[in-house]
């Protein structure tokens, strides 16, 4: 049996390699700036990945999460046009280098989430 004085926790370095593995990066393909990890699932109610088409006919693969600290929102919160009823909408870009990532949808008294863009993404 060890001895407490010969006991060693893990150092900080080898945690965070055990979270890159067990939850790996998702990144911002123009960059490679960490966006999110990829077990930051949206809310339940929510399709994880689907295909949405925006009033200007452009089309969008989506995955959701909820969290992406490596995006910030501009604008603000609209509700028309949203794909998630009752939800408005946001623009997010990457942190690092403003390329356009997806939306942030938010709605008062629920949880905010986050629609990425999967194809400007990286590990999804």
């Amino acid at each position: 049996m060890e001895s407490e004085q010969s006991m060693t926790l893990p150092s900080a370095q080898h945690q965070e390699k055990f979270q890159e593995k067990s939850d790996p990066a998702i990144c911002c393909r123009a960059c490679g700036q960490l966006v999110t990890r990829r077990n930051c699932n949206g809310p339940d109610t929510v399709d994880s990945e689907r295909t949405f088409r925006n009033p200007a006919g452009y089309s969008f693969h989506v995955k959701v999460f909820g969290e992406a600290e490596g995006c910030r929102v501009v604008g603000e919160a609209v509700s028309e046009a949203s794909w998630f009823p009752d939800y408005a909408w946001r623009l997010a870009l990457c942190r690092e280098c403003d390329t356009h990532l997806g939306w942030r949808f938010e709605k008062s008294g629920h949880s905010d989430f986050w629609g990425l863009i999967v194809t400007r993404l990286t590990g999804v």
